[in-house]
């Protein structure tokens, strides 16, 4: 009787094997040495077909990864370019448009493209010259000790 055989990938390195079936659906992978269940399986049949098999999966796989590659690499050179030539008329950077994100890493308001940023928690916070004032204030309104009767 022929040996089976089974086409299965790996979790860890997404390399495509071929690996005697088992009754366990246990394999090792051959790359990576991780134990793992047999998740799905690309084909199933003779040593020779199977070996076929992973070879065009794996050129597939690693065809698809250099497209990847490459559309992320132009998506980089894109944003460098960009970058290097400072924004379009016309065109307003996501950081500055709406809600923005503060230094404390919260979401605030941004008011127009000059102003400074402003948090969102600003408006309930008063301001040290503000407080001042209040202070001053106080100080004015507040009836001396002597006036009272007090000493």
């Amino acid at each position: 009787m022929a040996q089976e055989f089974n086409v299965v990938r790996c979790y860890s390195c997404s390399v495509f094997q071929s690996h005697q079936v088992r009754k366990d659906k246990k394999f090792v992978c051959k790359m990576c040495g991780e134990k793992q269940s047999v998740r799905k399986e690309y084909g199933r049949g003779s040593g020779k077909d199977c070996r076929v098999h992973v070879q065009k999966l794996n050129t597939l796989r690693r065809s698809l990864e250099e497209g990847q590659e490459a559309e992320l690499e132009a998506q980089l050179q894109e944003g460098c370019e960009m970058v290097l030539e400072g924004p379009a008329e016309g065109h307003v950077p996501p950081h500055t448009a709406g809600e923005g994100v503060t230094e404390g890493g919260h979401g605030g308001t941004v008011g127009s493209v000059g102003d400074a940023r402003i948090s969102k928690w600003a408006k309930y916070l008063s301001s040290d010259s503000e407080e001042e004032e209040e202070e001053e204030e106080y100080r004015h309104t507040r009836v001396p000790a002597a006036a009272r009767g007090y000493y």
